[in-house]
């Protein structure tokens, strides 16, 4: 695990040495650290190597008032994906776009810092495999060169045709969602060619990409704890450059029951078949996770709602968004609850 510590305080940079090889004596991941003392040297370290973390203090020369860290870290999250960590004294310094702290970046006041957590929470973030899967050298940029050459070099002909024929089309976006469709094809098979087991996680985007609602966004009526599905045609909300507003003027919601509504009194089988989807064809299971409580999608509690209660937000937010392949099976199963026929008694 590489990381880089971008401070002018040589005594600092000691302390950080000494906790990286304590910790590397317990540790299963070793920690290689990569010093910059001025602004040059940073970013030029980060132009030519492949970190997974950062350690950045904001002033980097003795008559720096300004604050010359940002430019370390302005160029960290607008063209890098690892975790930073600011110590400084000076965090005041820090422009105001920087200043929102998550997981991946946070700030610490100089004396206050734990090196030994920051090394921990470093080798956590690493241990998932996120920053191997996103920099330049990672599984994506792997199957990237695949796509290129196996791919890609088949179709391309068609898109240069049809772009000399249509100079104003945007072939970028095309190819994007064209090369996206692949790299998740490559992602669903494993080492062995068999398909690979999904996470709950995968279930759900938040916070939600679109700005208009959307068929699969997860509502939560405002000053409340309960939550509804849209569930109309995508055609009725999609809009384009020809048609700004979309022909729905009222959305189809369905109630999400909570999961102790449904399963309380049924015993583990039956439980299991309801999370299945296989017990009851009224009810479509929601996982629980950090992003969202779960439920069971109820289709037979159905809402009619403006479209303007939702998209003035006065009356429902978007909690987060269904992705793309889940969708696509609750709508179905939702179609098949009300195409139903039945068998005639005889």
């Amino acid at each position: 695990m590489n990381i880089l510590v971008v401070d002018d305080d040589t005594k600092q940079n000691k302390i950080l040495k000494d906790s990286i090889e304590l910790f590397n004596k317990t540790s299963n991941v070793q920690i290689t650290l990569d010093e910059a003392i001025t602004l040059d040297d940073g970013l030029k370290k980060l132009r030519k190597n492949s970190y997974d973390g950062a350690i950045v203090d904001m002033r980097l020369e003795p008559n720096d008032t300004d604050g010359l860290g940002n430019q370390i870290l302005n160029e960290i999250k607008s063209k890098l994906r690892f975790p930073v960590r600011v110590v400084s004294g000076h965090l005041g310094d820090l422009e105001p776009e920087l200043q929102s702290e998550n997981y991946l970046f946070r700030c610490t006041t100089r004396g206050d810092e734990d090196y030994d957590v920051i090394l921990s929470e470093f080798q956590d973030i690493h241990s998932t495999g996120i920053t191997g899967i996103l920099n330049n050298k990672g599984l994506i940029e792997t199957n990237i060169n695949n796509i290129f050459w196996r791919h890609i070099s088949e179709i391309l002909p068609e898109f240069v045709n049809h772009k000399k024929a249509n100079p104003d089309w945007e072939v970028e976006k095309v190819l994007l969602r064209y090369i996206s469709s692949h790299i998740l094809e490559y992602l669903e098979i494993s080492i062995d060619n068999n398909l690979e087991p999904v996470h709950n996680i995968e279930f759900y985007i938040k916070p939600p990409v679109k700005e208009k609602v959307f068929t699969g966004d997860i509502l939560k009526v405002v000053g409340t704890n309960d939550y509804g599905i849209i569930l109309t045609p995508a055609c009725d909300l999609a809009t384009d450059s020809k048609r700004t507003e979309p022909k729905a003027e009222y959305v189809t919601i369905c109630i999400i029951d909570k999961y102790t509504t449904i399963t309380m009194g049924k015993n583990s089988g039956d439980t299991r078949n309801l999370k299945s989807n296989k017990a009851d064809l009224k009810f479509h299971f929601l996982p629980e996770t950090i992003l969202f409580e779960g439920g069971f999608i109820n289709f037979q509690r159905i809402l009619s709602v403006p479209i303007n209660d939702i998209a003035n937000k006065s009356k429902f937010e978007v909690e987060c968004v269904i992705t793309n392949p889940f969708r696509k099976d609750i709508i179905s199963r939702f179609g098949n609850y009300f195409s139903r026929q039945g068998q005639p008694s005889f």
